[in-house]
């Protein structure tokens, strides 16, 4: 996981995307604009694997892959739930307070659906975004997701005729 194991997910899946002009997706995070408590080093990773996004986008654009990555924000999940609960007793207050010290900065005033993320992500795969590369995608900001699950997961399957890695 973390910065290597995207590079070296990237760098295996690279001969087949190049053979299918296929399309790599990378998962990166808010807090990669820092000034999040006890997430400097996590911060660092996902602001590398966004350079690196960009990065390959220009080397491999040329050979037909498209390199992007969408940035979840606040996503309604069990993991928010932690966080919360977390606020909860180390605030002392009750969870709708908890909860709104999340949601009241986003543009929207909520949080994001897995859902969404899904969405926004099968649109960047799809032939309607063939001249997106290089770009990170947000989900409404897409609405600031504090993560500390470390695993990503490798995805590689075949979406229509393009071949998609999310890493």
């Amino acid at each position: 996981s973390g910065f290597l194991g995207t590079l070296h997910v990237m760098q295996a899946a690279h001969p087949y995307l190049v053979t299918r002009q296929g399309v790599i997706i990378n998962v990166i995070s808010g807090a990669m604009l820092g000034g999040f408590g006890k997430s400097g080093v996590y911060g660092a990773v996902k602001a590398a694997i966004r350079t690196l996004t960009r990065s390959a986008a220009v080397e491999w654009g040329p050979q037909g892959v498209r390199v992007n990555a969408v940035c979840p924000q606040y996503i309604e999940s069990d993991l928010l739930s932690r966080v919360i609960d977390h606020e909860m007793k180390k605030r002392n207050i009750d969870r709708p307070t908890a909860a709104a010290g999340f949601t009241r900065a986003l543009p929207l005033g909520r949080t994001g659906t897995v859902e969404e993320v899904a969405d926004l992500t099968a649109f960047v795969v799809s032939d309607r975004a063939n001249f997106i590369t290089g770009i990170n995608h947000w989900n409404a900001r897409i609405g600031g997701q504090h993560t500390k699950g470390h695993i990503h997961h490798f995805l590689l399957f075949e979406q229509g005729y393009n071949p998609v890695c999310i890493v």
